[in-house]
């Protein structure tokens, strides 16, 4: 069986349609991180979010190539990462919904 990488189950996850590719992106994995923040700001992050994106990605894949201490270790940090990024994923969605709730008022 094949083994999924986190860039593999991370450039699955959508939004507006919009595929955001190899969030975990490392310097040394070949993943532009100026690309990454781009297309943040494509998804409709602001500048703020889309830096903060961009920092997490940073962030995650330094810890991810840490030693392990424990065989938990990735699973656990990968979880927290994408609690992290859903977080960020959803703040654009939940713009539109109050921009779209105040327009009826």
């Amino acid at each position: 069986m094949a083994k999924t990488t986190r860039r593999a189950a991370l450039k699955a996850t959508l939004l507006a349609g919009t595929v955001l590719p190899g969030f975990m992106g490392a310097n040394n994995d070949g993943v532009d991180l100026q690309q990454e923040e781009e297309l943040a700001l494509a998804a409709g992050m602001t500048a703020e979010e889309a830096a903060c994106w961009r920092k997490l990605a940073e962030a995650a894949s330094m810890f991810l190539q840490l030693p392990a201490q424990h065989g938990m270790d990735t699973d656990e940090a990968v979880s927290a990462f994408h609690v992290i990024q859903n977080k960020l994923l959803a703040r654009p969605t939940y713009r539109k919904y109050v921009e779209a709730a105040n327009a009826d008022r």
